[in-house]
């Protein structure tokens, strides 16, 4: 769990994971991502 682990390696990791959340964004496209937000926050509009 990278909350336990300390120092720079605590930090490369939490990097890691914000990367990943950011590429799997930006590969969605603009239809996919509202239908995506909508689903998990029940909204009618962005």
């Amino acid at each position: 769990d990278y909350q336990v682990l300390g120092g720079a390696d605590a930090d490369a990791r939490r990097h890691a994971q914000a990367r990943k959340v950011a590429d799997y964004i930006a590969g969605m496209t603009d239809r996919y991502a509202m239908r995506e937000h909508r689903r998990l926050f029940l909204v009618d509009e962005i």
